[in-house]
């Protein structure tokens, strides 16, 4: 497989609003081999590296230490299994968004005003680890500011919902 066409993002320099709208368009990346072999699908939910700029900017983090929350590269690590099994890997990381988390488990401090959905302070959420997530692994806060709520519900329906 190409790995060309599953641009890194930033890393490749491409512009935000080109990054954005590619993981929009395509947020996850689906193989399917021809004859499985076993009977399983391998997800990949926290090793997406596209970083769109906005989101960079936003952050007080450089993006080496927005990174640290990343499975990285385990998109590559599986490709030998995608010939035997399908695999699904978002491109998206999980600092922007985490599709392991429950949709509600929001952490309200976040955002400028009050969200309209339901929240659930789990632990998760109050370690900083909800599907918004507030640091990152080592601890360091993401953002210096309160996140716009429209925003947020942009991610939800452009990433996480597909």
């Amino acid at each position: 497989m190409n790995r060309n066409d599953e641009s890194d993002g930033v890393f490749a320099g491409t512009p935000s609003r080109t990054v954005l709208a590619d993981l929009y368009r395509r947020p996850f990346v689906v193989r399917r081999p021809a004859k499985p072999a076993v009977p399983f699908v391998f997800a990949m939910p926290h090793g997406g590296r596209a970083y769109p700029d906005a989101f960079i900017a936003a952050s007080r983090l450089t993006l080496s230490e927005l990174r640290l929350s990343e499975d990285a590269y385990t998109d590559i690590l599986f490709d030998a299994v995608a010939t035997r099994a399908a695999t699904i890997a978002a491109r998206f990381p999980r600092a922007y968004i985490d599709v392991n988390r429950e949709p509600d488990e929001l952490d309200p401090a976040l955002f400028e005003t009050p969200l309209s959905r339901p929240v659930k302070r789990t632990a998760h959420v109050e370690a900083g680890f909800g599907v918004i997530a507030r640091i990152v692994r080592e601890g360091k806060t993401i953002y210096d500011q309160k996140l716009a709520t429209a925003e947020v519900e942009e991610r939800f329906d452009r990433l996480y919902r597909p």
